[in-house]
């Protein structure tokens, strides 16, 4: 069975004009010898995800957001390829 664990980081956001929590998605290794390190495997922004959901969805801290010409932006490059989840941050 695969697990996955969710770090985040707070960037500015040139749209919002505001700090937003990005999602870094990582998944745990199969290695037996290390099974605390985990792999970066994607980013998520949920100004631009909240973009792309029905309207009555929507999250409304989002709502003046109606497009993203940043996408995907600096800030979600930034996220580690390889993390020890041992380690709290």
């Amino acid at each position: 069975m695969t697990y996955f664990t969710i770090v985040h980081k707070f960037i500015y956001c040139p749209i919002l004009g505001e700090e937003i929590p990005i999602e870094g998605k990582y998944r745990y290794s199969d290695s037996k010898e290390k099974p605390y390190e985990a792999f970066f495997i994607s980013a998520v922004c949920p100004a631009y995800e909240n973009l792309h959901k029905p309207a009555s969805k929507r999250n409304p801290d989002y709502r003046y957001v109606h497009f993203c010409d940043a996408h995907p932006c600096e800030g979600m490059k930034g996220f580690k390829k390889i993390i020890d989840v041992r380690e709290a941050k």
